[in-house]
């Protein structure tokens, strides 16, 4: 019974060994087709060693049936590491990309506003947001962006400015802008002759403006392109360079308001004889005293009030007196000013 037992423990013992054994050849058919290590290592050594392999395989005895029957067949030749789908290379890393995308969108952004320094991105961003809004068809965000522009820094409010400024098709926007550059641009830092090219534009409220803003610069040749303007064929804009050159050249503007008291239109002579009484200038006593007999009342008003300031006299002319009341008067003045004339220096 002994025997018996002990024979049918071996048999079994014997049949679970080949069970096993038959598993693990199967495993490792399997990892050997799924990673074929030998197949890559000899193609690898073909590739370095070819004639070293040849020999190898000349030495090495062919397999057994037996072993041909167990390995199992290889689906694939290739490697496993070849058939794996490579990833694909970048030739420079992605935060060089990153950067070229900056750089592009930077390159965008400067096409219109290219060349203006600003303190920051913030701040040019800012710019970018203001500039656009200004091209809107409504006055009032176009306002809100000018007095947003001129809170930029002076350098970046006075770029952006004359990009809008030459940019600008319309009039109303070119005075607009030529107007904020007016406000912000106390140190000149734009180009004058921007400018000057809008003195000969066929709008006299683009003029105005470019001549208002000329006058700023307080140098000879502003004082040049402001005089000329006095031959302006606008009235208005005959007054507002009349203004301009006593506002910013004071006295030097005395033989400008001697021209402009004879001038056609009501409204340039009361300018010109306001400013002579604001600036006292005794070049044009003669001139105001000539203007008392003008038509216009008011004309007549500026010139009387101009006299007195100058002067320090009242010949007791009135504007709502008598026409015999104000010819007495007028020919008082020029009694007195033939008496006086050599008592008051003449402005060269």
């Amino acid at each position: 019974m002994e025997q018996k037992y002990v024979g049918a423990v071996e048999s079994a013992a014997y049949s679970t060994m080949r069970a096993l054994g038959s598993v693990a050849r199967s495993l490792s058919g399997i990892f050997y087709w799924l990673f074929p290590l030998k197949h890559y290592e000899e193609t690898k050594s073909a590739e370095h060693f070819p004639h070293e392999t040849e020999a190898k395989r000349a030495e090495a005895p062919l397999p057994s049936k037996q072993a041909q029957i167990d390995v199992p067949p290889r689906r694939f030749e290739t490697p496993l590491w070849q058939r794996i789908i490579a990833p694909v290379r970048v030739k420079e890393p992605v935060v060089s990309h990153a950067a070229i995308a900056e750089r592009t969108k930077e390159a965008a952004f400067d096409g219109p506003l290219q060349g203006i320094e600003f303190a920051s991105k913030l701040e040019r961003l800012k710019a970018e947001t203001y500039a656009a809004d200004f091209m809107s068809p409504d006055k009032d965000v176009r306002s809100k962006a000018l007095g947003q522009i001129k809170k930029l820094s002076l350098t970046a409010a006075v770029g952006v400015l004359k990009k809008l400024l030459l940019s600008s098709k319309e009039s109303l926007q070119a005075v607009e802008v030529i107007s904020a550059v007016g406000e912000i641009n106390d140190k000149c830092l734009l180009d004058k002759s921007v400018l000057v090219y809008f003195l000969s534009n066929q709008n006299p409220s683009v003029r105005q403006a470019a001549l208002r803003a000329i006058a700023k610069y307080r140098d000879d040749e502003s004082f040049l392109y402001v005089s000329g303007l006095l031959h302006d064929p606008e009235a208005e804009v005959r007054r507002q360079a009349l203004n301009c050159l006593a506002w910013f050249f004071g006295g030097r503007c005395a033989s400008a308001a001697a021209k402009c008291m004879s001038d056609i239109d009501a409204g340039v002579r009361k300018s010109a004889a306001l400013m002579s009484g604001s600036l006292k200038l005794n070049h044009s006593i003669s001139g105001l005293i000539t203007l008392l007999s003008d038509a216009d009342h008011g004309v007549q008003k500026a010139a009387s009030d101009s006299l007195i300031k100058i002067t320090g006299k009242d010949q007791g002319f009135r504007v709502n007196g008598s026409a015999k009341s104000k010819s007495e008067a007028i020919e008082g003045w020029r009694f007195w000013w033939r008496d006086n004339q050599s008592k008051f220096a003449v402005y060269q």
